[in-house]
């Protein structure tokens, strides 16, 4: 009536075996997984934490000195920073 011992353990080793091994896909799959969303999250709450008052912004030209027919215009960005040194953009 009861079933062979070697059956039942043949069968219950088996799906521990499977059980384990479906635990261990998780588990690697997830950690696979979360490096790159983790760095994907760093990425797009970069603007939200950075602090505030550190970034700068200058004011490069009026809207007035832009020509009226849209043509691209170089304009020399010159700002001092809050260390007192000058950082220029768009030198030649």
């Amino acid at each position: 009536m009861n079933p062979k011992p070697e059956s039942l353990s043949s069968e219950a080793t088996q799906d521990r075996r499977e059980f384990v091994k479906a635990c261990c896909a998780v588990a690697v799959g997830g950690a696979a997984t979360a490096v790159p969303v983790v760095a994907g999250l760093h990425f797009l709450t970069d603007p939200v934490r950075r602090n505030a008052g550190s970034s700068l912004f200058v004011r490069v030209a009026s809207l007035s000195s832009l020509p009226e027919d849209g043509q691209p215009r170089k304009f020399s960005v010159i700002a001092q920073d809050v260390q007192g040194a000058i950082v220029e953009c768009g030198r030649k």
